[in-house]
């Protein structure tokens, strides 16, 4: 599923254990590059412009050290009534996002960047999924709180955990929800390989370059 990287290394620039095991169950080989970034979202912009912005941000950051391959860069934020949930700081401020989503519709983006180096060829998109949450009653909300499945995760809840239970329905993406919108990031990585692909032919004509 991978053969059109042909080998080159690879290096997700995160921290994220989710999108890590995500790649990692795909067959996907690939080292760590873990950034520090500001990952503040841009209010000047749409949501998804944000998103794919920061995703942006984390590329740049590891092509400081990565100077040959492929770099990941990923952010994922929580939208609901047009406002971004981002990871709660403590039992008191995720009981309250629990709440908030609880039997409503909130929305999942997930920004992504891909980069390659030396060529600087590079594709940024982003995916949004819908996910639908039951009712919670009160109990329901402190029992998931006081699990601690919450920290360090964007809206307050995990997918692919205990907040599995939580969800009545998603439509869209399922692995957008957990992180990283595997499925699509293949395909636009493939997409831009073919490209690079073109881009390295044309270089190799009469005159270089493309229409040279």
């Amino acid at each position: 599923m991978w053969d059109f990287l042909k080998d080159e290394p690879v290096f997700l620039a995160s921290n994220s254990p989710r999108r890590r095991q995500i790649l990692a169950d795909s067959g996907l080989k690939f080292s760590l590059q873990p950034v520090m970034v500001d990952e503040a979202l841009n209010p000047g912009v749409t949501l998804e412009e944000a998103v794919m912005e920061v995703s942006r941000r984390k590329v740049e950051a590891a092509e400081k050290t990565v100077k040959r391959g492929w770099i990941i860069g990923a952010d994922t934020v929580i939208t609901i009534d047009g406002e971004a949930l981002g990871k709660p700081s403590d039992d008191k401020e995720a009981a309250q996002m629990m709440r908030r989503l609880s039997g409503r519709t909130h929305r999942v983006l997930t920004g992504f960047t891909i980069a390659h180096q030396p060529t600087a060829a590079a594709v940024t998109d982003v995916v949004s999924t819908e996910v639908d949450f039951y009712p919670l009653s009160e109990e329901e909300v402190q029992e998931y709180v006081n699990a601690g499945e919450y920290r360090d995760k964007a809206g307050g809840y995990g997918a692919q955990g205990l907040g599995a239970l939580l969800i009545r329905e998603y439509r869209g993406c399922f692995f957008n929800v957990v992180g990283l919108p595997l499925a699509k990031l293949r395909r636009r990585w493939r997409e831009l390989c073919v490209n690079i692909g073109r881009l390295m032919e044309s270089d190799k004509l009469p005159g270089g370059g493309i229409g040279g």
